[in-house]
């Protein structure tokens, strides 16, 4: 049986390997964005820090949804980001209470946005509006880290921090 310790050391070896997948994937996008016949010199790097209104200059997930916002998981919840502006809590304006600290994103092919959190499953609808799901709904009452969807969008391998796989 693994000790607290080796728990907590898989979970954050997890997370940091989450957080260069999301950026290889991030970068790996925006790379296509570019065009190929146009100098790199055309192009400037913009840097969003907390002197910019970034809540948090660390983040374990990225994600983007078809309406353009960008999503990114933080201890304290979920940021959105509309590319001036960043959202987070009540600014958020959610129908319920928003996710509290966030370890998975996944974009759905409707433009929805699973949000993984401690003791619940979110969806963020293509409409904006907000759906949780629990241990009501057969959930474990632990932190889901690990999101993952078919080609369909159907939500399969959602993982507990145990390790657990709680795919249905």
């Amino acid at each position: 049986m693994a000790t607290s310790q080796q728990r907590r050391f898989r979970f954050e070896g997890m997370a940091v390997a989450f957080v260069v997948v999301g950026l290889v994937v991030l970068l790996a996008n925006s790379c296509f964005a570019l065009d190929p016949q146009q100098s790199l010199g055309r192009y400037r790097l913009v840097c969003w820090d907390e002197d910019q209104g970034l809540p948090e200059n660390y983040t374990s997930n990225i994600s983007q949804t078809k309406d353009g916002f960008i999503w990114l998981a933080y201890d304290h919840g979920l940021i959105r980001f509309d590319g001036r502006n960043f959202a987070t809590g009540e600014q958020l304006h959610t129908n319920i209470e928003a996710p509290g600290k966030v370890f998975g994103l996944v974009p759905g092919p409707g433009g929805e946005l699973w949000i993984g959190s401690y003791k619940a499953l979110y969806c963020r609808l293509a409409n904006g509006e907000f759906q949780r799901f629990d241990g009501k709904d057969g959930l474990p009452d632990d932190y889901l880290n690990v999101l993952c969807l078919d080609r369909e969008g159907t939500k399969r391998g959602i993982r507990e921090r145990s390790g657990s796989d709680v795919s249905k």
